[in-house]
């Protein structure tokens, strides 16, 4: 489960979920906050990864439509566990 094993990283606070929207913190040295300048780092990151997702600072929110395959849910989760060291 991505929460189980993603809440185990000290980069990663406050997951949490409501049916299939997730949602996470990324710690870092400024408050957690929609204007956290770490927002850019992430957007390109996850660019790059091939997926959109759209941080609000350095909040990020996963609402995946319900046709999402499992590949695809894989692909985002790997993106988010890949960019910890963006943040």
């Amino acid at each position: 489960d991505f929460i189980q094993k993603s809440g185990r990283n000290p980069a990663l606070r406050n997951l949490r979920s409501r049916g299939t929207i997730l949602a996470m913190d990324f710690h870092n040295k400024n408050e957690t906050s929609y204007f956290n300048p770490v927002r850019d780092r992430l957007y390109d990151h996850f660019i790059e990864k091939g997926v959109l997702l759209r941080p609000l600072g350095n909040v990020v929110y996963i609402m995946p439509p319900y046709c999402i395959t499992d590949n695809e849910l894989h692909t985002v989760y790997n993106a988010i566990e890949s960019s910890v060291s963006v943040g």
